[in-house]
């Protein structure tokens, strides 16, 4: 993702000015051009960071919860919109888990099973640290997708933050239930994640997917297979499968090719998951209360030990001295 850009749907301008807000000078402040959305450009993961941080600074430590409640169907994105047109909340999370990378510097990953629907959202380290309130305002914004297509007032089983809000009140009444620390995460229930969408339009979804399918084909031919298979690296390891044969799988490629490719690009496979693992495991020191066997676990190590080890071998610095640093 460090290389991709993101596209800036109309619909911001529109979102902002429904809160109250002076869309020339928050642009002004985050150091952007005046006529952006006019442009209808793309940002850099830099700049798309700096506009979060500016919007946050303005609405406060409810700014997700604000923007939450100003979502509506004028203001979505075509793949937010397309999701909209989905049968169901499952089959909406699968299609913005594959056109996420389209609208933003992140990425879904999704575990549906026959009692739970969980889904966590991951960044990539690497483009820096995630603003204030940026996970909360995703979380705020599917939850709101869910009862907007249901129109039920769906409460989730679980929810997750990294960091927790300083406000937490708010954010609870929003959701139904108390916010965790923890990785950016939603779990609903099964028949939830199931409730038909009464915007489900099939003759819509077929207009919109071959579109989306383009734009996702050139924002990957655009990328290195460095950066694509950090990409796809940030979303399996969570998972717990990191292997070269999942990773070229998930790329379209053979293992061959990917090996190839990385080595055109003076890189082997290995470096590149070593690095992803320092990155996230950053992050998870440095944005969770996770403890140092969860963050093993999420890491693909066998056990606490090992990760330990790695990360001292990789930084110089044990996982609990970086953890207490001052600058955290």
């Amino acid at each position: 993702m460090v290389g991709q850009r993101f596209a800036v749907a109309p619909g911001w301008q529109l979102l902002l000015k429904d809160l109250g807000l002076s869309v020339s000078c928050l642009l002004k402040k985050a150091g952007l051009s005046a006529d952006l959305f006019a442009r209808q450009t793309s940002l850099a993961p830099a700049e798309y960071f700096r506009l979060w941080a500016v919007v946050h600074d303005s609405l406060g430590p409810t700014a997700p919860l604000l923007l939450g409640q100003a979502f509506s169907t004028e203001s979505f994105s075509p793949p937010i919109f397309a999701s909209l047109c989905s049968q169901d909340f499952n089959q909406a999370l699968t299609r913005l888990q594959k056109y996420k990378p389209l609208i933003g510097p992140m990425r879904l990953t999704l575990n549906i099973s026959a009692e739970s629907t969980r889904l966590e959202l991951h960044f990539d380290p690497a483009i820096g640290s995630l603003p204030p309130g940026l996970g909360a305002a995703e979380l705020v914004f599917l939850v709101k997708l869910l009862r907007l297509a249901t129109r039920e007032q769906v409460v989730p089983l679980a929810v997750s933050m990294a960091p927790l809000p300083t406000e937490l009140v708010p954010f609870e009444a929003f959701f139904g239930v108390r916010p965790q620390a923890g990785t950016n995460s939603l779990t609903f229930s099964a028949p939830d994640a199931r409730r038909s969408f009464l915007t489900f339009d099939g003759a819509m979804w077929d207009f919109f997917e071959p579109g989306l399918n383009q734009r996702l084909a050139e924002l990957s031919s655009k990328a290195s297979a460095r950066e694509r298979l950090a990409a796809v690296l940030f979303e399996l390891l969570p998972s717990g499968d990191s292997r070269i044969d999942t990773v070229a799988r998930r790329l379209a490629m053979s293992r061959r090719s990917l090996q190839r490719q990385l080595a055109a690009e003076g890189t082997h496979f290995q470096a590149e998951l070593g690095d992803a693992r320092v990155k996230l495991a950053r992050n998870y020191l440095g944005q969770s209360a996770l403890s140092l066997q969860e963050i093993a676990f999420l890491l693909g190590f066998s056990d606490g030990n090992a990760f330990m080890r790695f990360f001292k071998e990789r930084t110089g610095q044990t996982a609990g001295d970086y953890r207490q640093r001052p600058s955290q």
